[in-house]
């Protein structure tokens, strides 16, 4: 083991390589269920401090920007829309893909912390109550505060898309009437495009109502958005 560890710690990612191997000895650990005390908050740390560089050190915004632009290049492939670019090329490249693993990673780590965490606290492994839960988790509490959660949700989605369609339609909101023309002259069809995710961000926003809403409203909403987009794109 000590001839292990000294070559791990020798070699060209030595550093890397034995964060690997610490994370490798903590992940058995919390598949064991063991660690108390101090161990457990030990434990507990360091994965949430990897979880933290993962999504905020190694993540960046072009993640989110693939995956968002992903749906658009997707749906506009058939009308040749926007001409000329190639997604895969352009937005998905190793780099990209990297940062989905890595996220992919963070989000396991997530996981096995939480049931860990659970686990050592004799809590339920799915919703995490034990015979003593707060009060803040009860199902009136969380139906009030819940709510407001799911509405912050909804707000930013729809001030975003309201943005990206008054651009499209050259109306200067938050920026300048000469800076929207010259993206425009640079890259025609741009504010389009930003205009087209929009309708996807509003979609979700109408998505997210339905966590709140009866299932006649939800549906109803639903039926509206198809309405505005057959409209805009006929």
């Amino acid at each position: 083991m000590k001839t292990l560890v000294l070559f791990i710690l020798r070699s060209k990612y030595g550093l890397k390589s034995g964060f690997g191997l610490m994370g490798v000895i903590v992940a058995v650990m919390m598949i064991r269920g063991w660690g108390k005390g101090l161990l457990r908050i030990v434990l507990l740390m360091f994965v949430y401090m990897l979880v933290a560089i993962l999504l905020f050190a190694v993540i960046d915004y072009r993640v989110l920007a693939s995956a968002a632009y992903g749906f658009i290049f997707l749906i506009g492939a058939l009308f040749d829309f926007p001409h000329g670019v190639k997604f895969f090329e352009q937005m998905m490249y190793w780099t990209i893909v990297n940062q989905y693993i890595s996220m992919l990673g963070a989000f396991l780590w997530s996981a096995t912390a939480l049931v860990y965490q659970r686990q050592t606290r004799n809590a339920c492994p799915y919703c995490g109550r034990n015979s003593n839960p707060s009060k803040w988790t009860s199902q009136s509490s969380a139906a009030s505060w819940g709510k407001w959660c799911t509405y912050i949700a909804i707000t930013i989605p729809i001030c975003y898309s309201i943005t990206r369609w008054c651009w499209a339609m050259g109306i200067p909101l938050g920026t300048t009437k000469e800076l929207l023309e010259s993206f425009e002259r640079d890259s025609p069809g741009i504010w389009l495009m930003g205009a087209s995710l929009a309708t996807v961000a509003l979609g979700g926003a109408i998505l997210t109502l339905g966590l709140i809403s009866p299932r006649e409203k939800f549906i109803r909403a639903g039926f509206h958005l198809l309405l505005v987009g057959v409209y805009l794109f006929h």
